[in-house]
């Protein structure tokens, strides 16, 4: 079982963090919509182990190891060994390092003329066949944006969500995206909501997080001082919501009635 940290201001919030909270205290129009991904804005099929498991197969026949006498097996357990090193990081809610674990399984099977980014993307492709785009996406997110608002999406993210991401064409609708491992923090690090709103020239004062978890996305979001909302799509354990959300919706389209009361 995984612990989690707490989520107390004083333990994760440095001190120029909680200046700027104290700075955006007073509620000023909404400007920014910031999204979560995964099961927000597209449905993910697949659990994320089972996934990566695709992805060590697709690795192992496109580097042909079984020509070079490297068992299925081995290379397998070695690659989890790595990940669950890496893995640790979260616990500081920062980002596993692709690139190093890349690194250290060409280091360790001798891989040679292949770019790192090739072999990224054949590990990380598989998700493409397991998601699909709730049909309320696309028709609120228009809504928003030629209602002037400025889209940002922050995920907690692998490379495959981002080409999720890409593959749906959803960044025509954002003006920022941000992904946990292109900047190594996770949510609900405040840093991470933070760097999304300065890049959107924006504050947690005029500003709403739409997320699923309630601890990545309700928690983190309003420990800096952004308003929440909660989309249930299939349900949630009461025991899962740490922190009571300002909204709670069912459906995406629900969104644009709920900005109509904050602007």
């Amino acid at each position: 079982m995984l612990l989690v940290p707490s989520l107390k201001a004083p333990a994760i919030l440095p001190n120029r963090n909680l200046n700027r909270l104290h700075a955006f205290k007073k509620w000023s129009s909404m400007k920014v919509i910031c999204f979560d991904l995964g099961n927000t804005l597209v449905k993910e099929k697949k659990e994320d182990k089972a996934l990566r498991e695709d992805g060590i197969k697709a690795l192992y026949r496109e580097l042909k190891l079984a020509e070079k006498g490297i068992e299925y097996k081995a290379f397998q357990c070695f690659h989890d060994n790595i990940w669950n090193e890496l893995e640790l990081a979260k616990l500081k809610f920062r980002e596993i390092d692709i690139t190093r674990l890349f690194k250290i399984l060409v280091e360790r099977f001798k891989i040679y003329n292949v770019s790192l980014d090739h072999l990224i993307k054949i590990y990380f492709y598989p998700k493409i066949k397991y998601v699909e785009l709730f049909p309320d996406v696309e028709p609120t997110l228009q809504k928003l944006k030629k209602a002037g608002f400025k889209l940002v999406l922050i995920s907690n993210a692998y490379p495959s969500n981002k080409m999720v991401f890409e593959h749906f064409n959803l960044q025509r609708f954002f003006d920022h995206a941000f992904f946990s491992y292109e900047i190594g923090l996770r949510k609900p690090h405040p840093d991470i909501f933070f760097k999304a709103l300065d890049n959107a020239g924006s504050n947690p004062g005029n500003s709403i997080m739409v997320g699923n978890d309630p601890f990545s996305d309700i928690a983190g979001s309003k420990l800096v001082g952004m308003k929440s909302v909660l989309i249930v799509r299939h349900g949630i354990e009461n025991s899962r919501i740490l922190t009571t959300p300002d909204f709670i919706i069912h459906d995406l389209s629900e969104l644009t009635r709920i900005v109509r009361r904050l602007i």
